[in-house]
């Protein structure tokens, strides 16, 4: 998926930074679920109003489609923003990526916000080596 427009209280602009123009894989876990949704309508957003329109605000999105989900589940609400730093959590502790291609999916400059974030997160690897051997 690539990101060329961002939507916000102001409407579409595009993004803040020139990292904020980027491409964003899409997890196979996740594909099947976007393109049900996605065939669902013939428009260019994903997510849209009764009249085929884009949700002007995050918190007309949140509450027709994001807080009746934790009221079905029955568990605490979390800000649709937190998703965010969960996938970043997520893909630092399990070694999927790097802080620098996270920083890139992110739309980040450099990973030096990654690293301020999500240092704690970071799968270092450092014992993930064999114990078996004789360096010297």
């Amino acid at each position: 998926m690539k990101v060329k427009r961002t939507r916000g209280h102001h409407g579409e602009n595009s993004p803040k930074t020139q990292s904020g123009f980027r491409s964003v894989p899409i997890l196979d876990l996740l594909r099947p679920h976007l393109q049900v949704l996605h065939d669902h309508h013939d428009h260019k957003y994903l997510f849209v109003t009764q009249f085929g329109k884009p949700y002007q605000h995050n918190e007309t999105f949140s509450n027709k489609f994001w807080l009746p989900i934790f009221d079905e589940l029955g568990i605490k609400y979390r800000r649709l923003y937190n998703t965010r730093h969960t996938f970043a959590t997520m893909m630092l502790s399990g070694g999927y990526t790097t802080p620098h291609n996270l920083a890139q999916i992110l739309g980040h400059r450099d990973s030096q916000m990654v690293h301020q974030v999500y240092a704690k997160f970071i799968n270092d690897g450092k014992f993930d080596f064999k114990l078996d051997i004789n360096p010297y």
